[in-house]
């Protein structure tokens, strides 16, 4: 969808920009989706602190084959908050300890104010954190999106990856899972 209009002057452009950006909305699937995405590997950051600052989302994942299926559903579900010509962004580095070679893929969406829930909810000094009353969020949507995202199979059950918040933050998460759930779980530490 192409939104044109013509003015005589940056200010009625900018002016029109911002309200283009205040008419998005996020429906309530998605923004549940966004809530378990964001659990796992889904990054929000903020631009700008004036009113019609925004916030876009960052997806990515290491590029292996079998998360292809996942990264091209997020992409289509996503979809209508990029711009037109989104393209996936892959990068690839070298482990110089090992020398082996590894790639991940991402994409951005827009800059929108339908997402600064998600940056102030979740971010503290551009800190990914979880809230005491991330426990109101969690719903089945937003289990399967942060299972598929961050979730992997062993021997004992299901493993959820939450190495990037502290322990009293995956407490926080375990209490959620039993509250709403009825769902056990343990912490372990990673090795």
């Amino acid at each position: 969808k192409t939104f044109k209009v013509t003015f005589s002057s940056s200010t009625q452009i900018l002016k029109t920009n911002i309200l283009k950006a205040h008419s998005f909305f996020v429906s309530d699937y998605v923004f549940k989706a966004i809530i378990g995405l964001i659990l796992s590997d889904m990054s929000a950051v903020r631009r700008g602190k004036g009113p019609g600052a925004g916030t876009y989302l960052r997806f990515g994942l290491t590029a292996k084959p079998s998360a292809q299926g996942f990264f091209q559903l997020v992409q289509n579900l996503i979809a209508p908050y990029c711009s037109e010509n989104i393209k996936p962004y892959i990068h690839t580095w070298q482990d110089k300890r090992t020398e082996k070679t590894y790639s991940s893929i991402s994409f951005n969406t827009l800059s929108l104010p339908c997402f600064n829930f998600f940056y102030f909810f979740f971010y503290k000094d551009k800190v990914k954190m979880i809230r005491e009353d991330i426990i109101d969020l969690i719903c089945p949507v937003v289990l399967a999106f942060w299972i598929i995202g961050d979730g992997s199979y062993s021997r004992n059950g299901l493993i959820l990856s939450t190495d990037s918040y502290s322990y009293d933050e995956v407490a926080i998460l375990q209490k959620a899972l039993d509250l709403k759930f009825n769902i056990k779980t343990a912490i372990h530490k990673s090795k």
